[in-house]
């Protein structure tokens, strides 16, 4: 019996030491077009960034708010996919950016088909009118109130291109990409388009700080990538 019980603790101890951890992380996705399309990419790319590590992903769609309070909160490991500002606007208080950035976005205006093109935020606040916003994207919103432009609040971008074509709003702040995926699938393209880029962004990994210690071995694989030009794009 004695024998049993010592090599039944030997094979639990061995067995957990090799297991591989596994680690949960949000990405702010809602619409259906948007978790098929990217969180195939991203799912992909972060294989490749945590499987020399010894750490499965997994990950958890949520409204873009909610998504960055419960990686905040540390019920999971953090977030697969925000802004580099999150710092400087005091947004968080336990997530670490992780370095370089996965990728970029372009932050641009959607209006009604044939409007005139609108360059920066200067010009769209110079349009006036109602400018929908997803909520939870804390970057752009102070990019608007900086510069004067009055948002509505939505609860996920397929909400706002609806709103844009029963003319309940007249602009919509989203990301390229994505949202022109969403267009496309919603076969709403003859009635929406991009009206111009107003910023590039980068996007980052960012971990709770309960996983610092793992920050040297992630960012390492994630300038291995980039040095063999993997990337997610968020722009097609």
């Amino acid at each position: 019996m004695l024998h049993l019980s010592l090599f039944l603790l030997l094979f639990c101890c061995c067995n957990a030491h090799g297991s591989t951890q596994s680690l949960t992380f949000a990405l702010p996705f809602e619409d259906v077009s948007s978790i098929k399309i990217y969180g195939k990419r991203f799912s992909s790319f972060y294989e490749s960034v945590f499987s020399p590590i010894n750490r499965d992903v997994k990950f958890v769609y949520y409204p873009s708010k909610r998504s960055l309070q419960i990686a905040d909160s540390g019920v999971i490991d953090g977030e697969a996919a925000r802004l580099a500002g999150l710092l400087e606007y005091g947004m968080v208080q336990n997530l670490i950016r992780i370095e370089p950035p996965i990728t970029e976005v372009q932050t641009r205006v959607f209006g009604e088909t044939n409007h005139p093109p609108i360059k920066d935020w200067q010009a769209l606040a110079k349009m006036g009118g109602r400018v929908g916003l997803q909520r939870g994207m804390v970057i752009w919103a102070a990019r608007a109130r900086k510069h004067g432009v009055k948002l509505v609040e939505l609860n996920r971008i397929g909400q706002g291109l609806d709103l844009l074509v029963a003319k309940r709003i007249d602009y919509l702040i989203a990301a390229g990409g994505i949202t022109e995926k969403v267009i496309h699938a919603k076969n709403q393209g003859d009635k929406v388009e991009a009206l111009g880029t107003l910023d590039l962004d980068n996007i980052h990994l960012w971990l709770h700080k309960k996983h610092q210690d793992l920050i040297p071995q992630v960012e390492k694989q994630i300038r291995r990538l980039k040095l063999i030009q993997k990337n997610i794009p968020l722009s097609d």
